[in-house]
C-alpha cells in the first residue's frame, strides 16, 4: 500500500484524485494525443472519469499496484519524493517508442534510457515497443529537495 500524501514544490501540488478532477480527467483522457498513447476507453465518458477519480486510482494505491497523481510539470518533483522521502531504490518510466514527447520528458527529468522492451506495451489493441528509463537515488545528486510533503 502506498501512503496517501500531498507533494508540494514551488511550482505545483501533487495529490490524490478526487471528484473535483472529474471534468479535467474526462477532457484530458478524451484528447486525441492522450488517446493515441494510452489504453483508454473510446469514447472516454463521464462515467469513466468518475470511476477513475473516485475508485480506480485509490484502489491501485491501496493495493500497492501503483500510485496515481495528476502530473503536469511534476516528473522531477515526483522522482525526488519517491527516491528520497519514500526511500524507493528505483523509479521507472516507460514510454511507447514512438511517443517522442514522453521520451523527452523522461530525459529532461534526468532519467537514464536503459533500452527497449520489445512488444511490451499495448496501444489501441496493438503491441508496441516501450522505451525503459530509470532513475536511482544517486542520480539525484546533491540537488536541493524541491518537495515538502505531509
Amino acid at each position: 500500500m502506498f501512503p496517501e500524501t500531498v507533494v508540494h514544490s514551488r511550482r505545483l501540488v501533487l495529490r490524490a484524485f478526487d471528484t473535483s478532477d472529474i471534468p479535467d480527467t474526462r477532457a484530458s483522457c478524451s484528447d486525441s494525443l492522450t488517446q493515441r498513447w494510452l489504453p483508454l476507453p473510446q469514447p472516454y465518458t463521464l462515467d469513466d472519469a468518475t470511476a477513475w477519480c473516485t475508485t480506480s486510482a485509490r484502489a491501485m494505491r491501496d493495493s500497492g499496484d501503483g500510485i496515481q497523481f495528476a502530473i503536469t510539470d511534476a516528473t522531477r518533483t515526483l522522482a525526488h519524493w519517491l527516491l528520497t522521502n519514500q526511500h524507493f531504490q528505483r523509479m521507472e518510466l516507460r514510454a511507447a517508442a514512438e511517443n517522442t514527447v514522453s521520451r523527452a520528458v523522461a530525459l529532461k527529468a534526468g532519467f537514464h534510457r536503459e533500452g527497449t522492451l520489445r512488444n511490451a506495451g499495448f496501444v489501441r489493441g496493438a503491441r508496441v515497443d516501450l522505451v525503459l528509463f530509470s532513475l536511482l537515488p544517486g542520480d539525484l545528486g546533491s540537488s536541493t529537495d524541491p518537495t515538502k510533503h505531509r
